[in-house]
C-alpha cells in the first residue's frame, strides 16, 4: 500500500466523522462505508494519529460538543442548549461516560465549559476541532 492511499483513507475517515457525528457506528460499518479493510483502517489511523479509529471518532465528537457548548449560534442551529441536549445531538448516550471522556480531553466538566461560555463578560477561546497536527493535516 502506498502512503498516498493511506492519507486519502484517513482523510475519508475524518471527513466521515465530521459529517456523521450523531450516528452510532462500528468498525465493520466504517469498513463498508469507506471501502477499506478493518486492518487497513486501524493501521493507518494508528500510524497517522497514534490512536484507533473509534477513539479518533470519539475525539471528533467531543470536539464538536466542546464547540457547541461555547457557541450560542451552534446551540441554536442544533436546537439544544443544555449539556445533555448537546451531548445527545452528537451521539453520546451515556451521561457518565460522556462526562468522563469530555473531562479527560478538555480538563474540565462539560457543565463548567457551558457555564464559562455563558457568563456575562467572559470570553472563551474556542479550541480547535483538530486536536493534533496530524488531524489538521488529514483535513487538508
Amino acid at each position: 500500500m502506498n502512503s498516498g492511499w493511506g492519507a486519502g483513507l484517513m482523510k475519508d475517515l475524518v471527513a466521515w466523522g465530521f459529517k456523521n457525528t450523531g450516528q452510532a457506528i462500528t468498525l465493520n460499518d466504517l469498513r463498508a462505508t469507506i471501502f477499506a479493510s478493518r486492518s487497513s483502517i486501524v493501521h493507518h489511523c494508528r500510524q497517522s494519529f497514534g490512536t484507533g479509529p473509534m477513539a479518533l471518532l470519539k475525539q471528533i465528537r467531543l470536539s464538536q460538543v466542546h464547540h457547541a457548548l461555547t457557541s450560542p449560534e451552534v446551540q441554536q442551529a442544533i436546537g439544544g442548549s443544555t449539556v445533555d441536549e448537546i451531548a445527545c445531538h452528537y451521539g453520546f448516550q451515556s451521561r457518565n461516560h460522556f462526562a468522563r471522556d469530555y473531562r479527560n480531553q478538555f480538563g474540565e466538566s462539560p457543565s463548567a465549559t457551558l457555564q464559562r461560555a455563558s457568563a456575562p463578560g467572559m470570553s472563551i477561546q474556542s479550541v480547535s476541532v483538530a486536536q493534533s497536527p496530524q488531524m489538521a493535516m488529514a483535513l487538508r
